[in-house]
Parts: C-alpha cells; structure tokens; sequence
C-alpha cells in the first residue's frame, strides 16, 4: 500500500503517518511497545525525565524550607 493509501485509510495526514515512521526508525534500541506510547504515555526516557523534574523541584522546595528554619533558628539562639 502506499504512504497516501495507509493515510487515508488511518484517518492521518501523509505528512503525519511519515513523522511517525521516522521516529520509529530513529529509535534504535527502544522497545516495539516505546515506539508509540499511545494517549497520555510518554516514552521511557520523557517519563524519567519528568519523574527527575519533579522530584528536582521538591528536594528544592525542602531546601529552601530547611534554609529558612535554619536561619529562623539560629537568630533565635542569639
């Protein structure tokens, strides 16, 4: 079948279904089920990366939350 026929038949644009077949193709190594997530699943890699993110941002938050009792404390005890 033809890139414009499986299109169709899909329901996607060509220029769509091509993006899809290049990032299947660029995925070395990444397992069949990976290679297009489905709705709402990001790959692997993105949901780490996220999952980093967040956890970055919190052990910041308690950071700065442990700066300030710090500070909070130490002026007390003058």
């Amino acid at each position: 079948m033809s890139l414009t026929q499986i299109s169709r038949e899909l329901g996607v644009r060509p220029d769509m279904l091509r993006g899809w077949a290049k990032q299947a193709t660029t995925r070395s190594g990444a397992p069949p089920h990976d290679v297009f997530p489905g709705p709402g699943r990001l790959p692997t890699e993105q949901e780490e990366l996220r999952r980093l993110q967040r956890e970055n941002a919190r052990l910041s938050q308690e950071n700065e939350f442990l700066k300030k009792a710090a500070a909070y404390f130490a002026k007390e005890s003058r």
